[in-house]
Parts: structure tokens; sequence; C-alpha cells
């Protein structure tokens, strides 16, 4: 339950599924598990814990203490996902899942749970391509760098570098209520920028996830 007038609150439970064997996602869904509890949950991560064989991933894990990113979230008009073909995300036996759910107070008590729904590939098929979150970054500087004053706009940037090459499969804008817009741009190894996607009028109610058509999805070098 959330208190009828207490300040937000972030509940961070670790959840077990109990999977006794290696599982492929193929879909996934995570969202408030009633109406009145979308008026309190701000957003909703689910994220994996697990060990990885893979040397850099696990490196990420121990420094970070989650491994293979984000497995779902959940924010305002968001829906679903569905894999592209013969592509998925890996939950290994034995993994945890790591919630992050943000409550905001509407001056009620509420009470509310988020639900997760995950679709697994047939037991034995494996698909050709696994998805991970590698593009998670924050403001450049930190919070304390997003100070905005009364009637001034603000930009603030951050880049990621890709260690191998790969396919974007989606591109989604996250702000809070003064945020006007978001901005995706690939700069090439010989120099060259390219625009790959733009939120120019973001509205707080519809975090929309923008899924690549497979002839557009971008293909970027290393």
């Amino acid at each position: 339950p959330m208190p009828a007038l207490s300040q937000d609150h972030w509940w961070k439970p670790v959840v077990p599924p109990g999977l006794t064997e290696d599982r492929w996602v193929r879909a996934s869904e995570i969202r408030p598990s009633t109406v009145e509890g979308r008026r309190i949950t701000h957003h909703a991560l689910a994220m994996l814990q697990q060990e990885e064989d893979d040397a850099e991933r696990e490196a990420l894990a121990q420094a970070s203490g989650i491994a293979a990113g984000l497995l779902m979230e959940w924010a305002v008009g968001k829906q679903g996902e569905v894999m592209r073909e013969n592509s998925g995300k890996l939950m290994k036996a034995g993994s945890n899942i790591i919630f992050d759910i943000h409550y905001s107070s509407a001056g009620e008590e509420i009470t509310d749970s988020v639900e997760l729904g995950l679709y697994f590939y047939p037991k034995g098929q494996e698909p050709a391509h696994r998805q991970v979150l590698s593009l998670w970054m924050g403001i450049e500087g930190g919070p304390r760098n997003l100070l905005i004053p009364p009637n001034t706009v603000m930009s603030t940037e951050q880049f990621h570098v890709l260690k191998q090459n790969g396919r974007i499969e989606n591109f989604q804008a996250h702000m809070h209520l003064r945020g006007k817009g978001m901005q995706m741009t690939a700069i090439t190894p010989d120099g060259q920028t390219q625009v790959i996607s733009r939120v120019s009028d973001f509205n707080f109610n519809w975090h929309n996830n923008y899924v690549y058509a497979d002839h557009a999805a971008p293909l970027l070098p290393k």
C-alpha cells in the first residue's frame, strides 16, 4: 500500500523465477496490476541477475550487480515487447529478477503490485540472435547537472561506443514532465553523423517505444 500523503517510494524486491534450465524469452510485458495502480506507478523496471559466460558481460555484472541488462520496463503509455523473429533474451537457470518500482503519492491510499508476463520459445528452440540492452545512459555529469532555471532551455548529451557491429532494434525517449525532446545520432568511424531517431514533442503520458521495421533497423559498425 502507498500511504496517502507520503513522498515518492522506490520498491526493489528480488524475485527468483524458479528456472531450472536456460530459457529464451520471445516476448514480455510488465504493468501495474490494477487500473488504480496506474495513478501511483511512475515506472517499473525488471532486470536480470545471472552469471554470464562472456567475460566482458560478466565483468559488467560484477561491477553493477546486474547482468544481461534490462528485461522489461513499464512507463506511462508503454506496451509490451515482442522480439524480432529469430531473436530473444536469454534467462539462465537460477537467475533472479530485480524489480525497481517507483511509486508516487495520489493523495489517497492505493494498494497495487506490478505484474510481469514472460513468453518463452519452446524448450530446445534457440534463436540465432541474443538481444541485450547496451545503451543505458544517464545525464552527462550526473543528476546534479540537470538544474534548469526558470524560463530557460537546457540540453545535455551522452555517448556510447559500440564494441562490436550491431543492429539498433528500437528507440524510446524517457523523460519527466519538463522534458521536451530526445534524439539518437550515430557517429561513424569516418566522422560522419546520422540522426537515427528523434522525438521533438515529448509527452510524459506516452512513453512510446519505436521499433524499427526489419528493412529500416540501423546497422552500425563497431
